[in-house]
């Protein structure tokens, strides 16, 4: 292979395939082309200095994994460190490209480089790369690299770690470290899942999450079938009776059975329901005018449709 079968391909698709959109049969014949380059001319491709067309890019991306698969292992072996190699010192939209094929690639790999590609990016200072990892590992659920992602969560405390940890480790392990896992997942809908797994195993930890967020014990509770009695579940909607995820509390309410505070709530809907939409306009950034234009616009749409 020569590199003027790379020029071919580039010079056949600026020619015939872009800008305008291509026939099935141009695009056939330049996957055609692509087809007889082996991996090292693919990525030679992909890695050149001149910017490919996004189409004929998305391209060679798809033929570089099958020009992957059909090298022997301990060839894929070599092509997996060339590739963590190249990631190192190449400019920002190639290196994109490395880490992204890296990605793609993963999973035809052998275990020992499977292992090298996530502890590259596991300490990486760069959070997409580890981002990358995480996602690999959440498809390779494997007991053997919980000790790589643990210590990657305690050095970097990223949310998708902690998350990771939520639904792939052990209750003991959540246990352990449930109060640097809350402070990690902070509210999000990994908080839930966090105490929904501990509460099973220790119950006394629900009177924290209580103290960190209502709405979310109150929700936990009620998947857990816990009980919370009438003056505990009244305090609760007063407390988060303007709160933007009220919702969650009325249904965590109503699997609770408390019927009665929940009819009352439903006298208040109409204004409730006013508010939680001016909190969220307030929230993009809205004017006082522009909320109070767009507030008459919906009464006058409310009355023609009545």
């Amino acid at each position: 292979m020569t590199s003027s079968r790379q020029e071919y391909v580039v010079a056949f698709w600026n020619e015939s395939c872009s800008p305008a959109p291509t026939t099935p049969l141009r695009s056939a014949i330049a996957g055609g082309l692509l087809n007889c380059l082996p991996f090292d001319e693919v990525l030679e491709l992909l890695l050149g200095e001149s910017a490919l067309d996004g189409r004929l890019h998305q391209k060679a991306l798809g033929r570089i994994v099958n020009a992957f698969d059909e090298l022997p292992p301990a060839a894929r072996s070599r092509a997996a460190s060339r590739l963590l190699q190249l990631a190192k010192g190449m400019p920002y939209p190639r290196r994109l490209t490395v880490e992204y094929l890296l990605e793609l690639l993963y999973k035809q790999v052998s275990s020992p480089s499977r292992r090298f590609i996530l502890r590259t990016f596991l300490q990486s200072r760069t959070r997409s790369r580890r981002k990358r990892a995480y996602r690999m590992m959440r498809e390779d659920r494997r007991s053997r690299w919980k000790p790589m992602l643990a210590e990657a969560w305690r050095t970097w405390r990223d949310l998708d770690a902690a998350l990771l940890i939520v639904d792939q480790f052990e209750s003991a392990f959540l246990v352990e470290h449930v109060k640097e896992l809350a402070s990690d997942l902070d509210g999000g809908a990994g908080m839930s899942r966090l105490f929904l797994r501990v509460a099973s195993e220790r119950p006394p930890l629900l009177a924290r999450l209580r103290k960190r967020d209502g709405i979310t014990y109150a929700y936990v509770c009620a998947r857990l079938s816990k009980g919370l009695s009438a003056r505990a579940a009244t305090k609760l909607l007063k407390e988060y009776k303007n709160d933007a995820r009220l919702g969650i509390l009325t249904w965590s309410l109503g699997k609770l059975g408390h019927w009665s505070l929940l009819v009352d709530l439903s006298e208040e809907v109409k204004d409730l329901d006013k508010k939680q939409k001016q909190e969220q306009y307030k929230r993009l950034g809205l004017s006082r005018e522009a909320i109070r234009s767009l507030t008459v616009a919906r009464r006058q749409r409310s009355l023609l449709r009545g």
